[in-house]
């Protein structure tokens, strides 16, 4: 049971890394951002 929690907390935290990554590369080009990524 801690295994699949662990697993899930992993796999979470990669998802939130690359949405911060998606966002910083955006902005960092001058791009617009559309409401709906926020």
């Amino acid at each position: 049971m801690n295994y699949v929690i662990k697993f899930k907390i992993k796999k979470l935290t990669q998802y939130h890394m690359q949405l911060l990554e998606v966002k910083t590369s955006l902005s960092s080009h001058g791009g617009i951002i559309p409401s709906q990524m926020n």
